[in-house]
């Protein structure tokens, strides 16, 4: 038994897309952001809904 459960995995799956949010509104604040930034985070926050959706 690892200890990791899906919820400890979504958890820190949201925290890490809340996370990467943060930098890049930071980033997108203070410098002009690359469209891949975005892009990455929208993947990553689609990914993140998916997994917390589905592990209920």
């Amino acid at each position: 038994m690892s200890g990791v459960t899906p919820s400890s995995t979504s958890r820190g799956l949201v925290i890490c897309t809340l996370v990467y949010l943060g930098i890049a509104a930071m980033y997108s604040a203070t410098f002009d952001a690359p469209a891949w930034m975005w892009f990455g985070w929208c993947v990553l926050a689609i990914a993140t809904a998916v997994l917390v959706v589905t592990d209920r």
